[in-house]
């Protein structure tokens, strides 16, 4: 039996356990990263806790929506039973009729076949490290190969970087408005994970200045790439090639994989694909129930 469950009702110690026993083992849909992306998440529960999903709740002009959080990118059923279509339907199903709208991204190993809700396919890279970095180096695209060797003699690369000039660098370098909430939200972000020693900051730096950097978050064998910056300059010498290049070589020849975290955007998917990672694909979930006429403002 699958039952939803208020954020309140939650047993925070069974649901970890289940999420780390699970296939998908993802940061993701743990509760203390849930806390940080998604505060007061719901979930869906099967049983005593066999099977999970995570439910990122909102409510807006008296509607309630299910939401995809910044740096969450697989949510979904996790379970260390199989989760295909069938199971992923089930949990879908279960979702109140309460709840209005949900845009929504699966993880890789759910199920995502019906007539009945619209699944778009998306696409992650991966990159498995179990290889020493000279074998890893072999499957690097000749323009990344090129990218390097153009940025190595004028890019330093330091893991000293703190986390204000991070967000400096991207408050600085961006075209989309943010309130200043975000930026106190991120710096709490970032700040957690790293106090939790599960995350790390590598920077670029030309002649001592920043000019791209990027947060890493480190879990169950996962090496995620969440959250990349870079300003113009960062952006001529190709700083964020090497930043990659030194991350894979530090943690190559280990059983960790790098979550690049996929792009719907060519030239980003083809930056990803030129160190060697392999594309997996994952499902976003869309439902519409919304009332006329607020329906006509989400198709």
């Amino acid at each position: 039996m699958i039952t939803f469950l208020r954020h309140g009702q939650i047993d925070r110690k069974k649901w970890d356990q289940c999420v780390l026993n699970s296939n998908q083992k993802m940061v993701y849909s743990l509760s203390w990263y849930l806390d940080l992306v998604a505060p007061g998440w719901c979930g869906m529960v099967e049983d005593d806790y066999v099977s999970v999903m995570a439910i990122p709740l909102r409510k807006k002009y008296g509607v309630k929506y299910i939401f995809q959080p910044l740096f969450a990118q697989q949510l979904g059923v996790y379970s260390s039973l199989k989760t295909d279509t069938l199971k992923t339907l089930e949990f879908i199903k279960a979702i109140p009729d309460e709840i209005n709208y949900i845009d929504y991204n699966l993880n890789h190993l759910n199920g995502s076949t019906s007539r009945d809700y619209v699944f778009t396919k998306k696409v992650n890279y991966e990159l498995d490290l179990a290889h020493r970095y000279s074998e890893l180096e072999k499957n690097y695209s000749p323009n990344n190969i090129r990218n390097l060797r153009r940025t190595i003699a004028h890019i330093e690369i330091s893991e000293n970087t703190n986390i204000q000039d991070v967000i400096n660098l991207k408050r600085d370098n961006t075209h989309q408005k943010r309130k200043a909430s975000y930026y106190e939200w991120l710096n709490c972000f970032m700040d957690k994970i790293i106090s939790m020693k599960n995350g790390f900051i590598v920077g670029a730096y030309f002649h001592g200045k920043l000019v791209a950097a990027a947060f890493f978050v480190l879990f169950e064998g996962r090496l995620y790439y969440l959250i990349p910056v870079s300003n113009v300059k960062g952006k001529d010498e190709r700083a964020m090639f090497s930043i990659l290049d030194y991350v894979i070589g530090k943690y190559a020849d280990t059983d960790l994989v790098l979550d690049f975290e996929g792009s719907g955007i060519q030239g980003i998917a083809r930056f990803f694909a030129g160190f060697g990672a392999k594309p997996v694909k994952y499902f976003n979930l869309k439902l519409n129930r919304l009332p006329f006429p607020f329906k006509l403002f989400r198709k």
